[in-house]
């Protein structure tokens, strides 16, 4: 999805993929659960406040259209987060 995302956004990729694997990795980068974007080393649909402690072992959610919640961002979110990124560079 984010591959796709990319293109639709006319944006070229310089993906990371970074494994946290220990409660101390998911403490130290800030980590809110999985997965995690970040565009331009920020978190495009970082919550105000997360809801937990950083733990490796948290599962991440993301507001969907029509007031949903699921394990992804949606794809246009997604696309306007890189659209953006682009733009403010």
């Amino acid at each position: 999805m984010l591959r796709d995302a990319a293109a639709a956004a006319g944006v070229e990729m310089d993906l990371a993929t970074v494994e946290i694997a220990t409660d101390a990795q998911a403490r130290e980068a800030r980590f809110p659960g999985s997965p995690t974007y970040l565009v331009a080393g920020r978190d495009p649909f970082a919550p105000a406040a997360p809801a937990h402690d950083f733990q490796f072992d948290a599962c991440r959610a993301y507001a969907r259209p029509g007031g949903r919640i699921g394990p992804l961002p949606a794809r246009g979110d997604l696309v306007a987060a890189l659209v953006h990124a682009k733009e403010t560079a």
